[in-house]
């Protein structure tokens, strides 16, 4: 059967098997830019010269009957910058679809799924809209449940790339096990493999490059396959949660720093320890990786083709000019710690601290962030203010040409009022101070709430220095309505060119000047 037409068979079958007697449910999310070119901050991408528009939306039916679930969702991109910032994709069709059966203990998916294997160290299938990844895998997946606290997963597929699969093979299997011990102890023990094995054409083409290897010292014997396996342990003692987890790769082809191609094994060892009770929180994390990088294809950069996920160490901050700087993961060389207190010394008053360092396993240090803030509320007030105290290596984490280092110090302050039970007015100011790249940094916020239906916000981002010959104002003007399921979203955006990171997870957002619309519903 041709594989392009079963989306629509199946598509046939939800709409013949929906006036039965089962749950159909759906949701919808569109985003659409609307592009006017500027000069004077960058926005000149092929979006402001030509096409002038774009448009991204995923449209998700799911059906469910008699222990059978379907599920099937149609993706759209036109014009889209989501893929490549610097580019213009266009493409429809049907991205992900799948049959799942529960037979008894033994669960059956067919089609595409995403699955994640510990912390995500050796496997983790997953989508993130916002960063244009899905790493959903097309196969086979089987879960089995041998008792109702030791279960079992294995599976055999391809990673999809937008509406076409990698041509590698990527095969695995995980057990899980949980054991109480009583009531205020407990574990939840597990294991993973993974398997890939590289297709012909890149396994040619990585031998080919090798053969071109100037120095023959430099050479090696490649191999199709590559093996992750990771052993991970949740305990939970009263108070206390620890979770621990060693991860390593075989021998295989991978690019080092300066993207040439050496034959290494690999590492990552994280751990996460908590302490929390009533009114008191204290969080340790501790990750290293060594030429931990798991792709389909040596050959693959930035976000394409990526197996594995590395959980991130640093703090995430929702505030706009904290958030300028962050630190991507490093597979290949980190080590990294972060510390997070929060404690609650009296009734409405809440005090947080951070901390977070990296380094490189040479030693070299890349990043570290200190972080304390207050929170204090009553009944009708809410106000939350603190400092940010930034080395960030700008170098190291964007590239060469940028700055060594940057040093910022960055204080804060919101300050949410409810004026009834449904009308709250929130504000925020950040003013980020440094010597470095665009130097010092301002921003301010107001907000206007009506629960649960309307949302109106304005704010500035300005730079205050004399790089800014223009005196650039980056305004963002819009608001939201809320009608049952359905959030519309309409703003003016002007916003200047940085690295935005989730998760670890970082990628380039170029300038932006224009009208952001969205809007996300389900039923």
């Amino acid at each position: 059967m041709n594989k392009k037409k079963f989306p629509f068979i199946l598509l046939l079958i939800l709409t013949e098997i929906s006036f039965g007697q089962g749950r159909f449910s759906g949701d919808l999310m569109l985003n659409s830019n609307f592009y006017k070119k500027d000069t004077s901050i960058g926005a000149t991408t092929t979006q402001y010269l030509r096409e002038l528009y774009s448009t991204d939306a995923w449209l998700r039916l799911n059906y469910s009957i008699n222990d059978f679930d379907f599920s099937l969702r149609y993706d759209l991109f036109q014009h889209s910058a989501l893929f490549n910032p610097k580019a213009a994709y266009t493409g429809q069709g049907f991205g992900f679809w799948s049959i799942r059966k529960k037979i008894n203990k033994l669960q059956i998916t067919g089609g595409y799924f995403y699955e994640q294997f510990g912390s995500g160290s050796v496997f983790r299938a997953y989508e993130n809209r916002g960063l244009g990844i899905d790493n959903a895998l097309q196969g086979i997946h089987l879960k089995y449940e041998l008792t109702e606290k030791l279960s079992m997963k294995a599976f055999t597929g391809q990673q999809k790339t937008k509406f076409s699969l990698r041509e590698s093979v990527i095969s695995g299997g995980n057990i899980e096990k949980f054991t109480m011990i009583n009531e205020t102890f407990d574990l939840l023990t597990g294991g993973a493999y993974i398997d890939r094995t590289m297709d012909d054409n890149s396994f040619n083409m990585l031998i080919s490059n090798i053969e071109s290897m100037p120095d023959t010292n430099d050479r090696f014997i490649p191999k199709k396959h590559a093996g992750f396996y990771t052993f991970y342990n949740t305990l939970r003692f009263k108070d206390i949660s620890w979770y621990a987890e060693y991860s390593g790769k075989s021998k295989e082809a991978i690019l080092d720093l300066t993207n040439k191609l050496v034959n290494k094994d690999g590492n990552m060892r994280y751990t996460s320890l908590t302490y929390a009770r009533e009114g008191f929180a204290l969080d340790f994390q501790y990750k290293r990786t060594e030429n931990f990088i798991f792709r389909t294809s040596p050959d693959q950069l930035l976000l394409d083709g990526v197996i594995n996920f590395l959980p991130p160490m640093n703090r995430t901050n929702s505030y706009r000019l904290l958030s300028r700087y962050n630190p991507g993961t490093r597979p290949l060389s980190e080590n990294a710690y972060q510390v997070n207190l929060a404690t609650m010394p009296i009734k409405g008053m809440g005090l947080n601290f951070n901390f977070t360092d990296i380094y490189d396993l040479n030693k070299n240090h890349l990043f570290r962030e200190i972080q304390p803030e207050i929170e204090i509320k009553n009944s009708s007030q809410r106000v939350i203010f603190g400092v940010q105290l930034l080395q960030y290596s700008q170098e190291v984490y964007e590239g060469a040409g940028k700055e060594p280092w940057i040093r910022a110090n960055s204080p804060f302050i919101e300050y949410i009022y409810r004026i009834t039970k449904k009308h709250s007015i929130r504000s925020e100011f950040q003013y980020m101070m440094t010597k470095e790249d665009y130097k010092d940094w301002v921003y301010g916020l107001l907000e206007y709430n009506i629960s649960p239906k309307y949302s109106l916000f304005a704010s500035d981002m300005y730079n205050n220095s004399d790089k800014n010959k223009n005196k650039t104002h980056y305004y963002n003007l819009g608001g939201s309505l809320t009608l049952n399921a359905t959030k519309f979203y309409l703003a003016y955006v002007r916003q200047v060119q940085g690295i935005v990171c989730t998760g670890g997870i970082c990628r380039l957002e170029p300038a932006f000047n224009g009208l952001k619309f969205s809007l996300v519903s389900s039923f």
